[in-house]
């Protein structure tokens, strides 16, 4: 239902219009003139004179505008000299969210509340003098931060500025925890749909996302850079750059996103085992911001040969190398466990099947003793 606040009767009134219309006065001819240029065109010339002789200038507030209706009676004098009357009616209307400017000024929500007309009444008086922000409140973005919201709200703007005025300040809600950024690189669907409009993605989650069971964040920025060494070059470790690349190109380029095998890392670096354990978060984050300077190894250590010289790892594993390289950082390295116990010197020059199929090759040696050489009572 539409809601019409008379203004004419607001002190401020004149200076109010004044401001809306770019500090256009109404009172004088080269305020008129620039009336009938904004409404009618630009029919009159600079050069030609105009006087108002009689008229109205009324201001209300209408739902989500200020509107300044004129109706005015002017006599226009042309370069020729050339006299005439004309009567112009108009209306100028300039769009003002009320909600929105109280959802943006917090001291507002204390001393007003949800006092609608008093909020337009202290912007008419106070606030444009005061050059207050008049709708930084991103509605969208409050939603999509609180889910309960959604459920209640679904993609109602003005229910959930009102909501954040009512309730959600007092409550200490956050406005702005969602990450549009996050949420595009989740989901690769959103990208090619939008690109890297955020505004569009945060409106999706709310109207489509959440009821989905969309992720809103499940992009590994630390991996995204630990993957692509450029990007650290690049970057460093600023994780908002690398997502936003990735939207805006990773995934275009077909870029990997979690190639970074941090749990190698950590083995191949034992003084990373002694200070985070099996911490693999902080050692994705410890390549990106020193590792790749430092020219660490990403992939040194020998998984097969730390098999091939535990004959009990190879008995609980098999050949799953992924599983040696962690009971490595978990237990061996603090068992005191080596890695080079295995000659495959030795091995290949006991079998001369072994010799014949893999010559001098040690990698080879050592792989086929832990898939077969073992079983088969092998030794060296």
């Amino acid at each position: 239902m539409s809601q019409v606040v008379d203004l004419n009767s607001t002190f401020n009134k004149d200076s109010f219009i004044d401001f809306l219309l770019n500090d256009i006065d109404l009172d004088n001819s080269s305020g008129a003139e620039r009336i009938i240029d904004n409404t009618f065109g630009t029919w009159i010339e600079d050069k030609e004179t105009i006087s108002i002789n009689s008229g109205t200038v009324d201001l209300i507030y209408n739902e989500s505008s200020f509107y300044v209706n004129f109706s005015i009676i002017a006599q226009v004098k042309t370069h020729t000299n050339l006299t005439f009357d004309t009567e112009l009616n108009g209306s100028i209307s300039v769009q003002f969210d009320a909600w929105g400017y109280l959802a943006s000024n917090s001291d507002l929500i204390n001393a007003i509340g949800l006092n609608k007309n008093a909020a337009i009444d202290h912007y008419v008086n106070h606030g444009h003098y005061e050059s207050r922000k008049t709708d930084t409140f991103d509605k969208w973005k409050y939603l999509a931060s609180n889910e309960d919201l959604i459920a209640a709200f679904g993609s109602d703007t003005t229910a959930a500025t009102r909501h954040y005025i009512s309730n959600g300040y007092s409550e200490g809600r956050s406005k702005d925890s969602f990450g549009g950024w996050e949420y595009l690189a989740s989901n690769e669907d959103l990208i090619v749909a939008f690109g890297s409009n955020t505004t569009a993605a945060i409106q999706h989650y709310v109207t489509n996302g959440y009821t989905e069971g969309r992720s809103k964040d499940n992009f590994g920025e630390w991996e995204y850079l630990a993957s692509n060494e450029d990007l650290i070059s690049a970057f460093g470790s600023n994780t908002t750059a690398a997502i936003q690349h990735y939207v805006t190109n990773g995934y275009t380029e077909g870029r990997s996103k979690d190639s970074f095998d941090e749990w190698r890392y950590l083995a191949s670096n034992e003084d990373l085992i002694s200070a985070f354990g099996s911490n693999t978060a902080a050692a994705i984050q410890h390549y990106v911001t020193y590792g790749y300077t430092e020219g660490r190894s990403k992939d040194s250590f020998d998984e097969w040969g730390y098999l091939a010289s535990n004959n009990d790892l190879m008995k609980a594993f098999g050949s799953n190398t992924a599983e040696a390289i962690k009971h490595y950082i978990f237990y061996g390295k603090w068992e005191g466990r080596v890695t080079n116990l295995f000659n495959a010197t030795s091995y290949l020059n006991n079998y001369e099947d072994l010799k014949n199929a893999f010559g001098d090759n040690h990698e080879l040696a050592t792989k086929h003793y832990v898939e077969y050489g073992f079983n088969e009572g092998r030794t060296f």
